[in-house]
């Protein structure tokens, strides 16, 4: 079979992953550096999930899917990991144009467009709820890399940075883009990578806080169809949202689903309280109640 093989796969998928650990951000994400920083990690994440859902790593399990499969479409999921390697090859040009062009304009002893910033720097500076992503996405992107037994390209070569906010997003977007496309070809290599991946999301979403919940969706700009999904069935579960609550007085207030000791549960239906008010010494409990007896 020519083009992608169980040698060749790895090999694309890795260079491309490694790209992402190349990239620094310039002067001119200062303003919102956490933000922009949590995008490229999420796009990371994004196209290591596909990695693992497909189990790209495997050389003798990949054989076997892709020689069951036709070579032209074989040769279009080689074709979209090139095309993913070459957005990165594109962005770092564009890169090298903007850096020696800046170079020549800049006056001497002053901060120019072109430099970099340091990221433990920039994060300390930004708010507490972007810093807790920041550490839940890192969290999640060592685990893929670990789990795939990714070893990091980035000494071996010069790392390169962005320096507009428009190549940013544009380069998460069509990475993101792309790795949508592989993750809607390959179940029909391989019907149970679908499952395998929302599996995978779920596990993301549900070592987030409620707070990183919030954000990250906004963040995502819906480059994440899979992750995206995960977050509002995670969201549909949890189902409880009480708002202005006045206790007053002595009492035990639980607010959320109860569940027995080992009972299993998908969630429960949803509960929205408007407004609500709790006196006197009365246990109170606001939620459904599963596997207790009445």
């Amino acid at each position: 079979m020519s083009g992608l093989t169980a040698l060749s796969a790895p090999g694309l998928f890795l260079t491309c992953v490694n790209y992402f650990e190349l990239i620094q951000l310039g002067r001119n994400f200062k303003s919102d550096y956490a933000s922009c920083a949590i995008r490229l990690e999420a796009a990371h994440i994004h196209l290591l999930r596909w990695g693992k859902a497909v189990d790209i790593t495997n050389a003798e399990a990949l054989q076997t899917k892709l020689s069951a499969y036709k070579e032209e479409d074989v040769e279009f999921a080689k074709d979209l990991l090139e095309e993913i390697k070459e957005k990165f090859e594109r962005a770092e040009k564009d890169s090298g144009s903007f850096k020696k062009r800046a170079a020549r304009n800049a006056s001497a002893n002053t901060d120019t467009d072109i430099d970099v910033l340091d990221p433990s720097t920039e994060l300390q500076l930004a708010s507490k709820e972007h810093i807790t992503a920041s550490k839940a996405m890192t969290k999640i992107k060592r685990g893929y890399t670990e789990a795939l037994s990714v070893v990091s390209g980035a000494h071996d070569r010069t790392r390169w940075a962005l320096y507009q906010k428009k190549n940013l997003k544009a380069l998460v977007d069509e990475v993101s883009g792309l790795v949508t496309e592989l993750e809607k070809l390959f179940p029909d290599i391989d019907p149970e990578m679908t499952q395998r991946a929302n599996q995978l999301a779920r596990d993301e979403v549900a070592s987030l806080d409620n707070t990183t919940l919030e954000l990250l969706p906004a963040l995502l700009e819906n480059t994440d169809p899979v992750f995206n999904a995960a977050v509002k069935s995670v969201e549909k579960l949890r189902g409880l949202d009480v708002r202005d609550v006045n206790i007053d007085g002595d009492g035990i207030v639980h607010m959320g689903n109860k569940y027995a000791p080992d009972q299993q549960h998908d969630g429960g239906s949803s509960i929205s309280i408007g407004s609500l008010s709790v006196k006197g010494s009365a246990n109170s409990h606001i939620g459904h109640s599963f596997g207790y007896a009445r």
